[in-house]
């Protein structure tokens, strides 16, 4: 039986974030390092070092072939290496993953999916989540697509992971895919865990808190929305008041002493509140559509008719000689003798 011959026409690129204290697993990278060597004949691994992990992944460099690490500084989050890997990445399909689910995912299915379909294609492990809907619920307020089953390892073409890296919260767009519907996301299943369930670390609830921030940030925009909305309902109806409390001192005998006075200090004071809370957040609405402004994004593919080369092939007069096979470009602009130009000089 012959072996598949890698493809020449792909460049790959691999990223691993979540470095620890512990030394790496070189049996389960050799095992990547064999599978894209067997799929793939231009490929990268790129690897995410915090500074204080250096001396613990430096040997990688002489054990693996075509890796790159890459230090980064200290306290540096998984979403934060996460960008810098996709930075930093050259191939024409890029794959981000973490040390804790690369061993799990098959890499090159993904690889070959997406470059197939042109889409994102996120692995996915179906599992029983009680906080599904409430992620669901944080994801959607701020503009994302957030599945408790997704897991961290997703395979992006170029072009689609350069929209995410202009995305207004990169960190956010690689790990949860944007509202968008120009946004084409697929789903990889890749099966139950098959290693033993480990005690969640402090570290790791610290990162899921700091996730759910990062949603509950990202929705911002939305929540000045609202809020403006109903600080001007509330104007209105305390404006209203106002002129109700007028109404009734002018045209009632009987009111009350001191209602009178009562009713206007409320009603001026919830109009002022109002007309602040309204003011204020239209202006940081503002603000934060002029730092999110995506304009350079709004074209998202060109279909055109025009056949700029064969126009220039013919006004340079340049022609494939048919006659032997495929030859070099045979240029016939001009037939003079080299006589013939030194008499027109």
């Amino acid at each position: 039986m012959s072996q598949a011959v890698p493809r020449t026409n792909l460049l790959v690129s691999v990223g691993i974030a979540g470095s620890t204290s512990s030394p790496p697993d070189l049996a389960l990278l050799g095992r990547l390092e064999a599978e894209l060597n067997a799929l793939f004949r231009y490929w990268e691994l790129l690897i995410a070092v915090e500074v204080d992990h250096v001396d613990r992944y430096a040997p990688l460099l002489g054990k693996l072939s075509k890796v790159r690490l890459l230090k980064l500084r200290h306290g540096a989050s998984l979403y934060r290496q996460r960008v810098a890997l996709a930075e930093e990445a050259i191939g024409d399909v890029i794959v981000l993953s973490t040390f804790d689910e690369f061993a799990e995912v098959p890499i090159g299915q993904l690889i070959e999916r997406a470059e197939r379909s042109g889409h994102m294609v996120i692995a996915r492990r179906p599992s029983r989540n009680p906080l599904s809907a409430t992620l669901r619920g944080l994801g959607a307020g701020a503009g994302f697509r957030v599945d408790a089953n997704d897991l961290s390892t997703a395979a992006y073409p170029r072009p689609i992971l350069n929209r995410l890296l202009a995305h207004p919260d990169p960190q956010l767009a690689l790990r949860f895919p944007p509202i968008d519907n120009s946004l084409a996301v697929e789903s990889l299943d890749c099966g139950p865990s098959t290693r033993a369930r480990q005690r969640t670390s402090l570290h790791d609830v610290q990162r899921r808190l700091s996730l759910a921030h990062k949603l509950l940030t990202g929705s911002a925009s939305r929540v000045l929305t609202t809020l403006s909305l109903f600080a001007s309902l509330v104007s209105i109806s305390s404006l209203a008041y106002v002129f109700y409390a007028i109404a009734i001192w002018l045209f009632d005998d009987h009111v009350q002493p001191g209602w009178f006075t009562t009713s206007l200090s409320i009603g001026l004071t919830a109009f002022f509140l109002g007309c602040a809370i309204f003011g204020m957040s239209i202006g940081l609405q503002k603000i934060i559509d002029l730092l999110s402004s995506q304009s350079s994004d709004d074209i998202i593919e060109e279909i055109t008719s025009i056949d700029l080369f064969n126009e220039v092939f013919e006004e340079l007069n340049i022609e494939y000689d048919t006659m032997k096979g495929k030859q070099p470009i045979t240029a016939i602009a001009d037939d003079r003798t080299d006589d013939d130009r030194t008499d027109d000089v």
